[in-house]
């Protein structure tokens, strides 16, 4: 209710107030005591500081009513003949019904009013302890507070079973480790400290050792592939000389039957073809400029080239075959140049690096000679074997090693994690404590005023009947409990 001085209330048609009814407040008195027999307008009291405060008529609600505002007015009156005017020492506050609404005037002159009935009082004490807290928790809304204690909760909650976590991936990392130290033959005494030695290792030498082995292999593939080019190079050849020898003969026989100095005449022949092709009915001869039998001149030139077609046909397939032999030539040819490149590329790949890995290498050199190129691969193919041996095996190591080091990122983060939620936790929940523990005495404050006002207020209206030790206390152990206790008569 207002500090301010109370002077007198006019209730005018609200509910029982058939006609206009003034309560007058004794001057100075904190405290006004009303009774009266039943039925005598007590209620309608109530009723009217309700009315003003809140706009409401709270006896009528939870009857089952439905909007109760058609029920305010007194019998033979209509809402519009409502009206309750508080007078204080400082204002008056004026309320009246417009349109099923409470309007009061001045605006904002409302009075701060509480109305706890007497079926509320009975739900209060009749209730179990956690709905008889939600009958007076709006007097001690600490919902928020209780909203940041649960989500504090929630994390701890989560933080712990994050702690739990990486305990558990700590006993993980711990075994992934000791099972790296075994397999690398438990060096020293503690397999944390040589994977921390381990990791630390540089890996570039593995790698300069790995590129080198890579280099040296395929160099070394290259000259394995030499001894099939030369023996599909050499058989080329050996083909081409043996058709080359071949088309000399039949073209040697062919000459040998034929008339003396057939082979001049078939060049000359062959040579007058393409003149008579730009020339096709010539006057004269080419040769010695003769008019006479240039009639049909060009068609015995042809007859004649077609009577010696075999031999041309046979010096053709000579010409042919020179040409294979020539290119079968410069194929080995080439071929002996490239295995001398390939061959200095191999030996600078072979000494360009210093072997941290004991590879074995050829006793010798390269041959540069194609014939004993396939001996050379023969004698060293078991090295390499050893060579890719050996690349697997820095591989193998550089792999162990990263994933060495990975292991032991993770560990170290698991451990870093744990000490940090070992930290944490234990703030956290000396934190929630705090809160919990001031947001108790905070209500257990209010719940004692509470108490010690309704004591002071029955033993004013009870004057000496001894029920005025009253309390209300949280219990500890729940959430939300309300328990009402009282002392009386021994």
């Amino acid at each position: 209710m207002s500090t301010s001085v109370l002077k007198r209330l006019v209730i005018g048609h609200l509910r029982g107030s058939v006609i206009p009814f003034t309560l007058p407040f004794e001057k100075d008195k904190k405290l006004t005591v009303i009774y009266s027999e039943n039925a005598t307008g007590k209620t309608t009291i109530c009723d009217a500081f309700e009315f003003l405060a809140h706009g409401r008529v709270g006896s009528l609600e939870d009857r089952g009513l439905g909007k109760t505002s058609k029920y305010w007015h007194s019998l033979g009156k209509s809402a519009s003949d409502v009206t309750v005017i508080l007078e204080t020492g400082d204002s008056t506050c004026t309320a009246r019904v417009n349109k099923g609404e409470v309007i009061t005037a001045p605006s904002g002159t409302r009075p701060r009013v509480e109305v706890r009935r007497r079926n509320q009082i009975l739900r209060l004490i009749e209730a179990r302890p956690a709905d008889r807290y939600t009958e007076i928790g709006r007097f001690i809304d600490v919902s928020g507070i209780e909203a940041s204690e649960a989500t504090l909760r929630d994390l701890i909650r989560n933080l712990e079973s994050n702690r739990d976590t990486a305990v558990a991936r700590i006993q993980e990392n711990e075994e992934a480790i000791r099972q790296f130290w075994e397999s690398a033959g438990k060096p020293g005494k503690d397999a944390i400290k040589w994977a921390e030695q381990e990791s630390a290792r540089d890996l570039s030498a593995l790698q300069v050792e790995l590129q080198a082995i890579g280099k040296l292999r395929a160099a070394y593939q290259r000259i394995a592939d030499y001894p099939e080019k030369y023996a599909i190079a050499n058989r080329t050849w050996v083909d081409a000389l043996a058709a080359a020898g071949a088309a000399t003969k039949r073209l040697e026989g062919l000459l040998a039957n034929a008339a003396e100095g057939v082979g001049e005449l078939v060049g000359i022949l062959e040579a007058a073809k393409p003149y008579f092709e730009k020339h096709p009915h010539p006057t004269h001869c080419p040769l010695c400029e003769s008019a006479e039998k240039m009639v049909g001149l060009r068609e015995r030139l042809e007859s004649r080239i077609e009577q010696f077609s075999s031999v041309q046909k046979s010096r053709r397939e000579k010409h042919a075959a020179d040409q294979s032999v020539q290119a079968a030539e410069r194929k080995l040819a080439d071929l002996k140049n490239e295995l001398a490149r390939d061959s200095q590329a191999f030996e600078a790949a072979k000494t360009a690096h210093q072997w941290q890995q004991n590879l074995s290498m050829p006793k010798q050199p390269c041959p540069n000679d194609l014939t004993l190129v396939a001996a050379w691969i023969k004698s060293t193919s078991e090295l390499s074997a050893e060579w890719s041996r050996g690349e697997v095996a820095i591989q193998a190591q550089n792999q162990f090693i990263n994933t060495l080091k990975q292991a032991l990122k993770t560990y170290k983060a698991n451990i870093q994690a744990q000490k940090d939620l070992d930290q944490l936790l234990p703030r956290l929940k000396s934190a929630l404590a705090i809160v919990v523990d001031e947001r108790r005495q905070f209500t257990d404050g209010i719940l004692q005023a509470i108490a010690i006002k309704v004591g002071e207020l029955y033993e004013t209206v009870h004057p000496g009947e001894g029920i005025n030790k009253i309390s209300l206390e949280l219990d500890p152990n729940r959430r939300a409990s309300l328990d009402i206790g009282a002392s009386f008569a021994g």
